[in-house]
């Protein structure tokens, strides 16, 4: 059995408010699949967009060598169902603006999963901070009555 793997896209929770999760399978050429497997892939400017009842996903780039790069020149499509694609597109049209790559998971088949999203302000992401350092501090401290 292969066994799966994932790349993330780190700055999603620094960056965004998400919406509910949604994995999607993603049509790809056999280059590109190669690439992926490989880690030559940056998911740092590709976005997610509805047209036509279908889910695009655009500015994924793949890395042949170091040196060149295939960024934006295609779009792939998302394999969703009809129920999901309808959710994405009430999200879109409710609190969220838009859809972001969380993470690519990588076995078998290379799925992508994706969120509406909504971009945070600076101040929101100074609390998101604020909020992650006291739960370290809580962890540690409990961690330190525990062993002693």
């Amino acid at each position: 059995m292969e066994q799966s793997s994932q790349i993330v896209n780190r700055r999603v929770n620094y960056d965004y408010q998400l919406g509910s999760k949604v994995i999607a399978g993603i049509a790809l050429t056999g280059v590109e699949v190669g690439n992926i497997r490989h880690n030559r892939i940056s998911l740092k400017q590709a976005f997610v967009s509805l047209e036509n009842d279908q889910v695009w996903l655009k500015n994924l780039m793949t890395f042949t060598s170091l040196k060149e790069s295939t960024a934006g020149m295609n779009k792939h499509r998302l394999l969703l169902t009809k129920p999901q694609i309808k959710s994405l597109q009430k999200a879109l049209s409710g609190q969220y603006n838009t859809i972001i790559i969380t993470r690519l998971l990588l076995g078998r088949y290379i799925k992508i999963e994706i969120a509406p999203a909504k971009g945070r302000k600076k101040y929101d992401k100074r609390e998101a901070l604020k909020k992650r350092d006291n739960l370290q501090k809580d962890r540690r401290r409990l961690k330190g009555e525990m062993v002693d």
